[in-house]
């Protein structure tokens, strides 16, 4: 039970630090690049990595 609460904790962790890095990535991105759609596609990508880790955690957890 200790070992599952381990791994369910470091799975929200690592959730946490991919949400931060796709916020960084899509408030930094428009300084480096001046092709909105490409930032467009940047902020898709982040948003459905996202939404794939938190379908991927709330089956792991039921």
């Amino acid at each position: 039970m200790k070992r599952g609460v381990r791994i369910v904790s470091f799975g929200f962790l690592l959730l946490i630090i991919e949400y931060i890095i796709c916020v960084l990535l899509f408030y930094i991105e428009p300084y480096f690049r001046h092709d909105s759609q490409l930032n467009l596609e940047y902020a898709i990508r982040g948003a459905n990595e996202v939404n794939c880790l938190l379908s991927i955690f709330s089956d792991f957890s039921l």
